[in-house]
């Protein structure tokens, strides 16, 4: 059985609860930064910015090219004829927002 399979108790999928779970705590972070009070934003710059930063870190990483230009995270899924190039979707992505560059391709 895949995670996604296994219901929660509620008839949602364990992987839907960890999305919202995700996205509650990302709206949180982003709604104290933005809206917070001086200490607030400080202590979500230092508490929580250093975890998201590893995530991004992982995130990257785990997208690397393999010796031949693949993406290493990308090539496990698909069709064993088709490997993704890198950049890959992903690291196109985190480019664009931490960079403010357009996606490009």
């Amino acid at each position: 059985m895949r995670i996604d399979q296994i219901d929660q108790g509620d008839g949602r999928p364990v992987v839907a609860g960890a999305h919202e779970k995700i996205g509650r705590y990302l709206a949180t972070v982003r709604r104290v930064a933005a809206e917070g009070d001086d200490a607030a934003a400080l202590a979500i710059a230092r508490g929580e910015l250093p975890l998201i930063v590893e995530v991004f870190e992982d995130l990257v990483a785990e997208h690397r090219p393999d010796a031949v230009g693949h993406c290493r995270a990308c090539a496990r899924t698909g069709r064993w004829w088709w490997r993704q190039r890198t950049p890959c979707r992903a690291v196109r992505r985190v480019r664009a927002v931490l960079l403010r560059s357009p996606v490009p391709g």
